[in-house]
């Protein structure tokens, strides 16, 4: 239901009902200053052009040495510092595997073992067919059961169930049923929403239906089969009539409770259906699309029982026939590790923090989480273009925000056999292991805030979500040229880590952020006169990114140079030009006792750091695609177009007034 705002993909938004009550300040902005060191260690010489002066160009004094010394392969992004830490999290991935797997000595060891090794077998052999249905057979049995009785709530129920999926309950049949709190602290309900399910379930395509119902139901006749086909055609064609264009649009909330779903769906016997989810007790029920749902009722009145069976069955198998499929010998290495670690997230991922950062890197890592909000908290207190009442709606925001721990509870799947031989039927274990534990909690507290098990510990990424009002530092990008831990400076670490938290935090505060409270409501807090003055500073980024000049690119339309699009790109561009004073704010303490690394000043160390974990090379068409689709400046432009309009920088560097790096137009907001 949430979208968010990352900091290596597309940005998003959420509308949730308003609520007056602001949170209280928590413990994120108590420091822990004894973890914040400050150490020697090297700056990467070889990426650096010593012979560009910073003050021209400085993204190739901090990258050029590396921009000369790699090809992106295939015209494609290959070459990029994000990449090469990729790489590096997956090897540490690979060894943990493997060290579970060459001598299991615990449940846990067995459990990555066998997940593995079943995966292994699954993808790089082809299949007999009917082994989607014969990993099913126990749900479908169960489903084909609920065809008997007159009612399709337990039928619905029961498919619901069947598809939560282990990368999350986004991926099931035209209705997504999810459990959320509704705020921080508050009960959690059941979240029904109507997209964005139906374009990646509906089908109208009857040849990829045929191939679908070949596969996984060989001893159908032809005849058979045409029939079952036809019947899913007619429903799915139907239901994608109801929903029109639900995901070209905003979704509206809709609190209705359990009462107010069997008003709006009375064909629905939402008791059976609730049940079947493991869900009887539920009463908070929010609906998101109610008109959707009011036609998909109508449209399931005109299907019979066993009909709805024959194509809810069929649904099931879709799901996993379409993410499991076996992808080859040659792709089952890269495909089984995303797979284990994702399927057993609770215990590779928590000990690829431990791998990867130990407990006291993970420490510091917080720590200077805290140090920037902190700092970003105060600087508001300071921002000359709010106004009071603004401000103070702001300051309160920016105390309400949360960091996610960086670490999350080992297994929650300790009652879940693994069967080495069974790869999609570890697939359905664990994902029924989830749903039965997630729909528990309707009704009930919130879980602790941890990390998003849809989101992979390794990914090299970061994000923020508006609707919660929390950032999250994923491991993966902890480490490395981003952060050095205990071992590297305080400039280094605030320059890389310490701008990508920034980034993150001011995306509560760009053109859509700004529209959230500090519970994640949307709603516009803004006086006039303060978002007046918001859209004009705005309207200078977009000014100042339009003007960038991609080099190599040439634009298609015009046959001219291709330009950033200052629009399209201005939320990251307000994180990343906030970011980085935020974190150059929180590093300025620890500058004074800090010593020179490779000739630079601490200052200096900055922004070396900062420019250097965007050194990418792109291929000419990666880089167009990236102008015509991403919401993220090019890396050039997000470094140059950013320090320029930083009077820090220049100071660091001590660059002449008139010099390229040096904005005569500077552009701020935070």
């Amino acid at each position: 239901m949430f979208r968010s705002s990352w900091i290596a993909i597309l940005l998003g938004g959420a509308s949730l009902i308003a609520c007056s009550t602001a949170p209280s300040p928590e413990a994120a902005t108590t420091v822990d200053e004894e973890a914040l060191t400050d150490l020697p260690a090297s700056i990467d010489e070889t990426a650096l052009d010593r012979a560009t002066s910073p003050c021209d160009d400085f993204y190739q004094f901090a990258c050029g040495g590396y921009l000369a010394s790699v090809t992106p392969a295939d015209n494609e992004r290959k070459a990029r510092v994000f990449g090469a830490e990729q790489v590096a999290n997956n090897e540490a991935l690979d060894q943990i595997i493997a060290n579970a797997t060459t001598s299991p000595t615990t449940d846990e060891d067995r459990k990555i073992a066998d997940y593995h090794a079943a995966c292994m077998a699954y993808h790089g052999a082809d299949p007999k067919p009917g082994q989607l249905t014969e990993a099913l057979r126990g749900e479908l049995a169960a489903l084909r059961a609920a065809g008997n009785a007159p009612s399709t709530g337990g039928q619905l129920g029961r498919a619901w169930r069947s598809t939560y999926s282990l990368y999350g309950a986004a991926f099931q049949p035209f209705v997504n049923v999810d459990v959320a709190p509704q705020r921080e602290r508050t009960p959690v309900v059941m979240e029904l929403d109507i997209s964005p399910a139906p374009s990646f379930f509906l089908e109208t395509d009857a040849t990829a239906i045929d191939a679908t119902l070949a596969g996984a139901y060989p001893s159908l006749s032809d005849a058979d089969r045409a029939a079952r086909g036809a019947l899913i055609l007619r429903v799915d064609t139907a239901i994608t009539a109801a929903i029109g264009d639900s995901e070209n649009r905003a979704p509206t909330r809709h609190p209705l409770g359990r009462d107010g779903l069997k008003l709006a769906a009375p064909h629905i016997d939402w008791d059976a259906a609730l049940a079947a989810l493991g869900a009887s007790k539920a009463k908070g029920v929010v609906l998101f699309n109610l008109d959707v749902l009011t036609k998909i009722d109508a449209a399931f009145a005109a299907i019979s029982p066993t009909d709805l069976a024959d194509y809810l069955e069929y649904k099931v198998i879709a799901r996993y026939a379409y993410f499991d499929a076996p992808v080859g010998a040659a792709r089952a290495p890269a495909s089984c590790r995303k797979a284990t670690s994702r399927a057993l997230s609770g215990i590779v991922e928590h000990r690829f923090v431990d791998t990867v950062l130990g407990k006291k890197n993970t420490r510091v890592a917080m720590a200077m989480a805290k140090k920037v909000l902190a700092t970003f908290q105060t600087r508001l207190e300071t921002t000359e273009f709010l106004d009071a009442a603004t401000r103070t709606e702001a300051i309160v925001k920016a105390r309400g925000m949360q960091i996610t721990p960086l670490l999350e509870p080992t297994d929650r799947y300790r009652d879940v056999t693994i069967d080495a031989a069974a790869f999609v039927a570890n697939d359905v274990a664990l994902a029924r292991r989830l749903a039965a534990s997630d729909y528990a909690r309707v009704d009930g507290a919130p879980p602790p805030a941890s990390l998003d098990l849809a989101n992979s510990y390794a990914s090299v990424n970061a994000f923020y979500d508006p609707s919660s009002n929390r950032f999250t530092i994923l491991p993966g990008i902890a480490h490395g040229a981003f952060f050095g831990g205990s071992a590297a400076p305080a400039a280094h670490n605030f320059g890389a880590l310490g701008w990508v938290i920034g980034h993150e935090m001011t995306h509560g505060f760009d053109d859509n952020g700004r529209l959230f409270d500090a519970r994640g409501v949307e709603r516009n807090w803004w006086t006039p006169g303060a978002e007046a003055a918001f859209k004009t500073r705005a309207a200078c980024f977009v000014d100042q990114y339009n003007a960038f000049v991609v080099d190599g690119v040439t634009d298609p339309a015009t046959g001219a140079p291709a330009h950033v699009d200052g629009a399209q790109t201005l939320g990251e561009n307000i994180a990343d030009n906030g970011g980085i004073r935020t974190a150059f704010a929180a590093a300025t303490p620890y500058f004074p006792k800090a010593k020179k690394v490779a000739g630079f000043t601490p200052q200096q160390q900055f922004f070396v750091a900062a420019g250097q974990i965007w050194c990418e090379k792109d291929g000419p068409a990666a880089a167009l695609r990236q102008l015509q689709q991403d919401v993220h400046s090019p890396a050039k432009a997000r470094v140059n177009d950013t320090l320029s309009n930083f009077e820090e920088f220049s100071k660091a560097f001590q660059c002449a007034g008139g010099s390229k790096m040096t904005s005569q137009n500077a552009c701020v907001i935070w």
